[in-house]
């Protein structure tokens, strides 16, 4: 089964702070609403699990926000004065939920 999978077996956050795990879509739906102080680049990495690594992607939205806002041309449009921080967001979303569903397939696994 899945348990045997090294990419599963690799995904495995320090502590669980959720009874069961979260189904692979409520990291990708209005979770934000439940984390005011975070941004929805991280909730969903929050919601699967793993803090630090939406942390992470957290801080380099704002950096590469920052670094494209600085150094855009001013006639730019506010998407492309801040194409960086949309960038890493974009990527933020696929990693969040792929975590998530490795996690849920495990959980699942664990369970059977």
């Amino acid at each position: 089964l899945l348990g045997d999978d090294p990419q599963v077996q690799r995904v495995r956050p320090r502590q669980h702070r959720l009874q069961g795990d979260v189904d692979e879509r409520l990291a990708l739906t209005g979770v934000g609403d439940l984390h005011p102080g975070l941004r929805r680049a991280s909730v969903g990495h929050v919601a699967a699990g793993f803090p630090r690594r939406g942390l992470v992607f957290l801080f380099y939205t704002v950096l590469f926000g920052w670094l494209t806002a600085r150094y855009a041309y001013p006639d730019a449009s506010f998407v492309g004065r801040h194409a960086g921080g949309f960038l890493v967001y974009a990527l933020s979303i696929p990693d969040a939920y792929r975590l998530a569903r490795l996690r849920y397939a495990r959980w699942r696994a664990d369970r059977a």
